[in-house]
């Protein structure tokens, strides 16, 4: 090897050679690192999640579907309140009223009238009647002075 040329040939040749070589594995390397993606692992390390994923999303969509059934149903009793509203302040009702209302069942069961007495004289529910019963025992008990004549 004498001439100079073939020697500075040869030897950027085998360097460029060993460039690529590092830059191949490297680019391997790094390739098997990053390798499978994120669902194939994700399937693998889990193999029934899309199922379970899926039972899950039908129980959320049954959940909304109550939820949008319930806010129908109150926006309905919403709107016949409303229609109601002007009706009520002609006959003068007012929450008051109500307050009353229990009151007087409250003490006429404590002088011995009975769920059904009270029931059928008012035009109301036994379960209706029992729960104004029972909001009148709540409230003699955590403050007597709040109720008429306490």
């Amino acid at each position: 090897m004498t001439n100079p040329w073939l020697f500075t040939l040869i030897y950027i040749f085998i360097t460029a050679g060993l460039v690529g070589l590092v830059f191949l594995a490297v680019w391997f390397i790094i390739k098997k690192r990053q390798g499978k993606s994120f669902n194939y692992l994700l399937t693998t390390a889990f193999p029934d999640i899309n199922e379970e994923l899926d039972t899950r999303l039908a129980n959320l969509e049954n959940r909304v579907d109550r939820v949008i059934t319930l806010l129908e149903e109150t926006n309905r009793r919403l709107q016949g309140l409303e229609e109601r509203w002007p009706q009520m302040l002609r006959e003068g009702k007012t929450a008051g009223d109500d307050y009353e209302l229990w009151y007087r069942v409250g003490r006429a069961f404590e002088e011995g009238r009975s769920v059904e007495d009270l029931a059928r004289e008012l035009g109301r529910g036994k379960g209706e009647i029992e729960l104004m019963i029972n909001l009148y025992r709540l409230q003699a008990k955590a403050s007597p002075k709040m109720l008429p004549g306490g």
